[in-house]
């Protein structure tokens, strides 16, 4: 269901986060004032992992180099974007004002941390499920993400790190799923193992117990049977 937020001047109907942007004027206006702060220099040089500085629209103000350079994005060509939209989430384009906005985005990692940190005014993490296009594909990313606030010249930011944890996410889900499958395959091959193992003992018992001459077939399988419960019996 949509709803409108009446605290953000010109807010449009939305299925999850708050929809509404920041002009170009006021975009550049905080770039100004939040990247030449030392406090976001250091968050952008020192923090490992990709990291961006989202003002409270959850819009793009900077990049570190790391994601730029892993992504080959341009700087100014994702200023203003959301990252959802910066990364191409199959699903941005689905809400009414681009990412954060559309009933898949209720259960992202990433909108939901950010919403998070704004909301508690302190750091907030969780993991982000995103299915990206790439060179004309579709595929499925990982991230674990923390979205801290930072109060920058009378400003209110997000420092958004995220790590691509899509290795390890792939390797516990074949863990969950086919490790059990895995095992209940090689019991039920000791289990047959087993069985066969029991006949041959059988086999070998009954081949060397004198037959009585003209015995019908019945009675063959029960001395091999009775064979057996000899083999098993203690002492």
């Amino acid at each position: 269901m949509r709803h409108v937020d009446p605290s953000i001047p010109g807010d449009r109907s939305t299925y999850f986060a708050p929809a509404g942007r920041s002009s170009d004027a006021q975009l550049k206006d905080q770039m100004r004032r939040s990247l030449h702060d030392p406090c976001v220099e250091v968050v952008l040089e020192a923090i490992t992992g990709f990291i961006l500085i989202l003002n409270e629209n959850r819009q793009i103000l900077a990049a570190n180099q790391e994601l730029l350079d892993a992504l080959g994005w341009r700087g100014p060509s994702v200023i203003g974007l959301r990252p959802g939209e910066a990364l191409n989430c199959a699903h941005f384009t689905d809400g009414t004002d681009g990412c954060g906005t559309s009933e898949h985005c209720a259960s992202c990692g990433a909108v939901l941390a950010v919403l998070a940190a704004r909301a508690k005014g302190a750091p907030a993490e969780d993991e982000c499920h995103l299915s990206v296009y790439r060179d004309g594909e579709l595929k499925p990313l990982d991230f674990r993400v923390r979205a801290t606030p930072l109060e920058i010249n009378g400003q209110t930011l997000t420092a958004f790190v995220f790590h691509d944890i899509s290795v390890q996410s792939r390797r516990e889900m074949l863990e969950r799923t086919q490790c059990p499958a895995l095992r209940r395959a090689l019991f039920a091959r000791k289990g047959v193992g087993r069985v066969r193992s029991r006949k041959r003992r059988a086999l070998v018992v009954f081949s060397s117990t004198p037959q009585p001459a003209g015995t019908d077939p019945g009675a063959y399988v029960r001395i091999a049977r009775a064979a057996a419960v000899r083999q098993r019996a203690p002492g």
